[in-house]
């Protein structure tokens, strides 16, 4: 009997040691903060300056993670059967909220800790986001509600993407921005639809939505592309080399627009169910089309300057 008595007591402090050296392992990998609550609000600082904080509301069925390494901070918040990530390494921060069976997940690197800075992802009621910030002084923001599903990747040296479902309706919103670019999607008025940004090397995209579908692209400083897509209008907007472009599609028709070389502009709306607007212009030429005023080309530089439209042709 006295065996017994003394062996179970050795085997529990074994046990007891092992789990503990394993969460002070979790706890302290790389130096690190790692918070995970599905109860309560759980705080952490790891020895090389990081900060973690999780919070989720208890008895919700939620679940809080945060990490941080390498004097990163992190925080992040979920309620009513929800699931917020937040991840951050290398001199960055990252947060993360979702509530009412929604998802949010954001992941920074090497990003610098400011207020201006990180990746930012929040969901509700059903909704997903996802936010992804790499490179010094970039910025990834997602958000999203009711059905609402964002994304966000920045990478790259003051690489800035936002991507934001603010009103009911659903949708998705997905921006990419890299080499410095800014590109930003939403679908600011509720009515869904697909809104598509992506720009490159200092390049500004803005796609924007209600009810419809818009894809922008910009590659290269000073190219901008501004395309906006409602009421189950499709617009497309690419812009190049210091170009413009300007797309519009307000009903049930397709607007598309080309444009590339410094200071080169296509401008293109459609506003009648069926139409289909095309503009293209190169080298710096200017062209604008419409589905209600008469077509204008002016080439340049050589470049073509053309638009098809149920108003005319040129170019």
């Amino acid at each position: 009997m006295r065996g017994r008595i003394i062996r179970w007591p050795t085997v529990f402090v074994t046990i007891l040691f092992s789990l503990a050296m394993t969460r002070a392992d979790a706890l302290a990998k790389g130096g690190g903060a790692d918070c995970t609550s599905t109860s309560g609000t759980v705080m952490n600082t790891g020895s090389d300056g990081s900060t973690c904080s999780a919070d989720a509301i208890a008895t919700t069925g939620s679940t809080a993670v945060a990490k941080s390494v390498g004097d990163s901070v992190t925080e992040s918040f979920a309620k009513d059967d929800s699931t917020a990530t937040a991840s951050a390494k290398n001199n960055s921060v990252a947060n993360a909220s979702a509530s009412v069976n929604s998802k949010a997940t954001a992941k920074a690197t090497d990003t610098g800790v400011t207020a201006d800075t990180g990746a930012s992802a929040t969901a509700d009621d059903s909704s997903t986001a996802n936010a992804s910030a790499s490179g010094l002084g970039t910025a990834a923001i997602a958000s999203a509600i009711t059905g609402g599903t964002s994304k966000a990747t920045a990478t790259g040296a003051n690489s800035q993407a936002k991507s934001l479902i603010p009103d009911s309706g659903g949708g998705k919103a997905t921006s990419k921005a890299t080499g410095g670019g800014t590109a930003e999607a939403q679908i600011p008025s509720g009515g869904g639809g697909d809104a598509d940004a992506t720009a490159k090397d200092l390049g500004f995209a803005d796609a924007t939505v209600e009810g419809g579908t818009a894809k922008a692209e910009a590659s290269g400083a000073g190219s901008a592309a501004g395309v906006f897509g409602g009421n189950g209008g499709t617009a497309k907007g690419t812009a190049s080399d210091g170009a413009g472009v300007d797309v519009s599609a307000i009903a049930a028709c397709q607007a598309t627009g080309d444009a590339s070389g410094a200071g080169g502009f296509a401008g293109v709306a459609c506003e009648k169910s069926r139409s289909v607007v095309t503009v293209k212009a190169t080298k710096g030429s200017t062209a604008n089309g419409s589905d209600t005023k008469p077509p204008v080309c002016m080439p340049k530089n050589g470049g073509v300057a053309k638009v098809r439209s149920p108003m005319g042709t040129c170019g």
